[in-house]
């Protein structure tokens, strides 16, 4: 099983990943795992105000992470709390900051990976909680998700929608399994 759960961030993913894989014993793949080391790197700063996505959104570390995330998701099965979709919406959300050439290479190469997956998971936006780590822009978060659905469904990728609707974790988790 190779599953991917996407969404803006605040959605639950990283959250209702690691629930799930406990309970079906599958790897969790963090997704901060690799981006948390280029942000050490490159000395990003939270208190900074310039917005994560931004920092993250330049054509080297854009590839980077799309490098990264092909050699971390390589393995025969997982869960993941980012995949190919995220990286896609992010990077066309990012159009300002990438060449075409770029932007075409990240697409081409997120939507051929994107069917290695089995199941697919789409969060919609929760409450944004500021946990000093993410984008607290509504719009920014409602954007990235409203690319997603697009890119899965001119990509034609079946996938199950995790509502938020005031859901809570266990209801969610519960939903996965059931979809499994």
């Amino acid at each position: 099983m190779k599953i991917l759960f996407c969404g803006p961030s605040g959605s639950g993913k990283s959250t209702i990943a690691n629930a799930v894989s406990l309970q079906i014993n599958v790897p969790f793949l963090k997704a901060k795992d690799i981006t948390t080391k280029i942000l050490k790197r490159d000395n990003y700063d939270y208190a900074s105000g310039v917005q994560v996505e931004k920092f993250l959104s330049t054509k080297a570390r854009q590839l980077e992470i799309l490098t990264q995330t092909v050699l971390q998701q390589n393995a025969d099965e997982f869960i993941t709390d980012r995949g190919f979709i995220d990286l896609a919406s992010y990077a066309m959300c990012a159009i300002d900051m990438l060449d075409a050439e770029t932007l075409d290479k990240i697409l081409c190469t997120c939507q051929t990976h994107v069917k290695r997956y089995s199941h697919v998971f789409l969060f919609q936006q929760g409450e944004l909680i500021d946990n000093q780590k993410r984008t607290l822009n509504r719009h920014y978060q409602n954007l990235i998700y409203t690319v997603e659905l697009g890119l899965m469904k001119e990509w034609k990728i079946d996938y199950t929608l995790i509502e938020d609707c005031g859901m809570d974790s266990q209801f969610k988790i519960q939903k996965v399994i059931e979809s499994l």
